[in-house]
C-alpha cells in the first residue's frame, strides 16, 4: 500500500515538475528570441520611459525627471535598435530653465515625433510675474526624424490665453490634438481641444463641447485619436459621463456610455481614454476599465475589468494594452496582479491575450508601469527599464525578470 502511494506521489511530484519546467522554458524561450532590452545609460533617471512611442522605424522614450528624450533606429543590417539621438528643450525655454519636464508625453504622426512638457514648478531665481506666468505650464514640440537626425526642435504655436497641460497629446486624421485647460493652473478642469495642422504647427480648430444642461467641465481630461476620429472624454455629461467622438469634418457625436456610478467616483470618469479600429475603451469609474464596440447606430459595453492603480490604456487596430501599477509586492517579490494586459478585441467579446508581471525589485515610491504599442510590439517600461517584446508569440503569462536586463 505504501509503495502505491509512494508512486502516486512521485509521478504527482514529476506531473508538477514538468508543468514547471514548461512555463519557466516557455519563458526562457521567448526572452531570448524575441525580448529586446532597450540601452539605458548611468545618467538616466528612473522615471526613464516614463513616456513611450514607437514605429516600425523609430522608438522614442521620455525622461522628464532629467528634461531628455532617447531616441532610438532600427538597424537592418545590424538587425537591432541602437539609441541614436538625444533631444533636449530648447536653450534658454521655460522647460529648460526649471530643469524638468520635457517629454511627459510622446506620440508619433509618421517620422514626426511630438513632444508634451510641462513645468511643475518654476525656480525661486524666477520673478514673481514670470513665476505667475509659467507656473505649471504646458508646452508642445515637434521634431521630424529624418536619416541625417539634424532636424530642429519646434514648438507649436498655441494662442495667447490658452494653456496646453503637455499630457494630452494624439493625432487623428493625420493632425494633431492637444488637451488643454481653464486658465494657467494644470488643476483646473480642460474644457477645449486644440487640433493642429502637422506642417505648419498653427491650430487650424478649436473643439469646444456642446451647451450642456449641467456645468460644462473635464472636456478633453482625456483624447484617443485614430485615422478616422478623435474620443473626447467628458465626465460632466448629464448622465454622469461619456465620450465626444469627432469625425473627418469636425462633426461631434455625443456617446453616453457611462455606468450608475456613486458621485465620488466620476470625477476622473473617461481619463485615461483609448481608441481603436473599431472599438472604444475607457476608464469607467472606481478602478474599472470598460471596452464597447458599435453595433448598428448603439455603443454596447463588451468587457469589463477591476483592475488595482491602472494608469495608462493604448490601442492599435483591435488590440488594447492596459498598463497599471500593481499591489504592494509581496516577500517573494512577485506581484499579485499584472502590470500589463494585452487584450485582444474581436466581433462581440473582448479576452485576456497576455498578462505580463515585472519581476524587478521592490517598487514602493518608484514609477509606475508605461506602455506603448503598435502593430509588431509592445514597447514598456518600469522602474527605469525599457523592454521591447514581439507581439506574435508572447506566453499567456509572462514575466519580465531582471535577469533578462543588465542592472545600470
Amino acid at each position: 500500500m505504501m509503495k502505491k502511494v509512494f508512486k502516486i506521489l512521485g509521478v504527482f511530484i514529476c506531473v508538477v515538475g514538468l508543468i514547471i519546467f514548461v512555463k519557466v522554458s516557455q519563458n526562457l524561450i521567448y526572452s531570448a528570441t524575441s525580448l529586446t532590452c532597450l540601452e539605458s545609460k548611468l545618467e538616466d533617471s528612473l522615471h526613464f520611459g516614463q513616456a513611450l512611442a514607437i514605429t516600425d522605424k523609430y522608438i522614442a522614450v521620455g525622461d522628464p525627471e532629467v528634461n531628455r528624450v532617447a531616441i532610438y533606429g532600427y538597424n537592418q543590417s545590424e538587425k537591432k535598435w541602437s539609441r541614436t539621438r538625444e533631444i533636449y528643450p530648447p536653450k534658454n525655454s521655460i522647460i529648460d530653465q526649471v530643469g524638468s519636464g520635457f517629454g511627459k508625453y510622446l506620440i508619433f504622426n509618421h517620422n514626426q515625433l511630438i513632444i508634451g512638457a510641462f513645468s511643475d514648478f518654476v525656480p525661486s531665481n524666477f520673478d514673481e510675474d514670470t513665476k505667475n506666468k509659467y507656473n505649471y505650464r504646458g508646452f508642445v514640440y515637434s521634431l521630424q526624424l529624418e536619416k541625417d537626425n539634424q532636424n530642429p526642435l519646434k514648438e507649436i504655436n498655441i494662442p495667447d490665453q490658452i494653456n496646453p497641460t503637455g499630457y494630452a497629446v494624439k493625432v487623428f486624421d493625420n493632425k494633431i490634438a492637444l488637451e488643454t485647460t481653464v486658465g494657467r493652473d494644470y488643476r483646473k478642469k480642460p474644457d477645449k481641444v486644440l487640433i493642429v495642422d502637422p506642417t505648419t504647427l498653427k491650430v487650424e480648430s478649436i473643439i469646444k463641447p456642446p451647451i450642456l444642461p449641467t456645468k460644462r467641465g473635464n472636456f478633453g481630461n482625456s483624447i484617443a485619436g485614430n485615422t478616422r476620429s478623435l474620443a473626447i472624454s467628458a465626465s460632466d455629461l448629464p448622465t454622469k459621463g461619456g465620450v465626444y467622438l469627432v469625425n473627418e469634418e469636425g462633426e461631434l457625436e455625443t456617446i453616453s456610455i457611462s455606468k450608475i456610478l456613486p458621485t465620488e467616483k466620476t470625477e476622473g470618469f473617461g481619463s485615461p481614454v483609448a481608441l481603436g479600429d473599431d472599438f472604444l475603451a475607457i476608464y469607467s469609474g472606481g478602478w474599472d476599465i470598460s471596452i464597447f464596440k458599435r453595433f448598428s447606430d448603439k455603443w454596447r459595453e463588451i468587457y469589463s475589468a477591476d483592475l488595482f492603480g491602472f494608469r495608462s490604456l493604448h490601442a492599435d487596430e483591435s488590440q488594447l494594452l492596459v498598463s497599471a501599477t500593481g499591489y504592494p509586492m509581496d516577500f517573494d517579490g512577485w506581484t499579485k496582479i499584472p502590470n500589463h494586459l494585452l487584450i485582444d478585441v474581436q466581433d462581440d467579446r473582448a479576452f485576456i491575450k497576455s498578462t505580463i508581471r515585472w519581476h524587478w525589485g521592490i517598487y514602493f515610491g518608484r514609477p509606475k508601469a508605461e506602455g506603448a504599442i503598435n502593430s509588431k510590439y509592445l514597447l514598456l517600461s518600469r522602474n527605469g527599464k525599457i523592454v521591447l517584446l514581439k507581439k506574435n508569440y508572447i506566453p499567456r503569462n509572462y514575466v519580465i525578470n531582471r535577469l533578462f536586463c543588465k542592472e545600470k
